[in-house]
This record gives structure tokens, sequence and C-alpha cells, in this order.
């Protein structure tokens, strides 16, 4: 058992690179199909973000004491920009989780209202449980589940 040719690769803890690199690719995919409107607004706002910086630059052409103030007030925007970037793709990773966490279940002991319930009252935490439970082969469960409760594209009602 010490050489490493008697060892039994197929029970080997670890996966294969082929396996981990399937494992991230879907990982990557998931993360943009079960929250695409996050990645859309990070998306507009990196590309806002990209003229605010032109216009600072215009700005400093035109008039040398609007420099300064063009850089300070180009600089807040960018900086402010950038956390609603970052606050974006963090609701997209808990999106992501969400959906992971829901489809392990369903996977795991099949169809209750249980695993879905919790993801109720936001529309992107219903999407990404929604897209979990396609994926699992619930999608009329899901579907039926969703209108009983009174959930719409935007809206919740409590029933």
């Amino acid at each position: 058992m010490g050489n490493p040719s008697e060892r039994d690769i197929t029970n080997s803890p670890r996966p294969s690179l082929r396996r981990r690199m399937r494992g991230g690719l879907e990982n990557a995919v998931n993360f943009v199909r079960v929250s695409p409107q996050m990645h859309a607004f990070s998306a507009i706002e990196a590309v806002a973000g990209t003229g605010i910086g032109a216009g600072v630059f215009e700005l400093q052409n035109v008039n040398p004491l609007a420099t300064l103030g063009g850089i300070v007030v180009g600089g807040f925007l960018e900086l402010a920009l950038f956390r609603k970037i970052a606050d974006h793709q963090g609701s997209a990773a808990a999106n992501l989780r969400i959906y992971k966490r829901v489809k392990t279940d369903l996977q795991n002991h099949g169809w209750d209202e249980r695993f879905i319930k919790p993801e109720l009252h936001w529309w992107c935490f219903r999407y990404a449980a929604r897209k979990a439970a396609i994926d699992t082969g619930y999608r009329k469960e899901v579907t039926e589940y969703y209108k009983r409760m009174g959930a719409s594209w935007l809206k919740f009602e409590a029933t």
C-alpha cells in the first residue's frame, strides 16, 4: 500500500482535475443563471462608471480650476458605483447559495414546500429557488406552490 503504483486511485477522496474543472464551470454558469438581473445591474453600473471617469478627464481639459473638483467628485462617484457593483455581486452569490441549498435538499429528500418557503418573500430568492426546483424536476410543483401562495413577478401577497 505504501507504493504509489499500488494505491487505488478510484477511491481517492480528492476528485480528479477534470471533475473539479467541470464543477467550477457549472458553478460559474449557475452563478449567472440564478441571478441574471444582478449581473445586468453590475454591467450597467460598470459602463456608467467608465463614462464618469471619461467625463472627469474631459472636465480637466475645459477648466484648470475644475480639475481638482472633478477628480474628487468623479472619485467619490466611482467609489459609490464600485460599492454598488460589489453589493450586486454579493446578492448574486447569496442567490447561488440558495440555489445550491434548495437543489441539494430537493435531490436528497424530494419535493417538500418547506425547502421553498423561506425564499418566498423576495423575487430574486424565489427565482433562484425556482431554478433549483426546475433543475431537479419539480417545475409543476413549484409553479403551483407559488400560485397558491400568491407570489407574482415583483410582489408577494400573503394569503
